[in-house]
């Protein structure tokens, strides 16, 4: 019998703390130490959002950051030249969030190292264990929203 932890937060906690000390640990092999798991994240997004304008709001409501978080954030990924910021003609207030070639170039490095996670963390699960797990997040997932409509 395989031992359970006490509390099933803990257990999900405990495993996304080890993917993600290993993934970060990866990330440092490709020498992007500057890159933080958040700039990760906003790299991806823009990378999958490219096809439209993106805002600094919609990375604060993406990531439910705060305004003064997301622009610590943007001036830092700027200053590394993975984004720019540009102005729009419709309002001067705007500043639309754009991915650079070495922005793009990044983001494609690193989920390459993720999908090797991927792999390596699938491996030896069939795909009923792996539907059964991906079930069971979901289920997890939604009694936690439902807890906090609750609240």
């Amino acid at each position: 019998m395989v031992p359970r932890e006490e509390h099933v937060g803990r257990a999900v906690h405990h495993l996304s703390r080890k993917i993600r000390r290993y993934s970060e640990d990866c990330v440092r092999t490709l020498q992007l130490d500057q890159v933080t798991a958040m700039n990760g994240w906003v790299l991806g997004y823009l990378y999958d959002h490219r096809d439209r304008e993106v805002y600094q709001k919609d990375l604060e409501t993406r990531f439910c950051i705060a305004r003064s978080s997301v622009t610590a954030i943007m001036q830092h990924m700027e200053q590394c030249g993975y984004i720019r910021r540009e102005g729009v003609a419709r309002d001067a207030r705007l500043k639309r969030v754009v991915l650079t070639p070495k922005g793009e170039e990044t983001h494609l490095r690193i989920i390459s190292v993720f999908d090797g996670i991927d792999e390596m963390l699938r491996e030896g699960f069939t795909e009923e264990e792996l539907d059964s797990f991906f079930g069971m997040l979901q289920k997890l997932g939604e009694k936690i929203d439902r807890a906090v409509k609750e609240e």
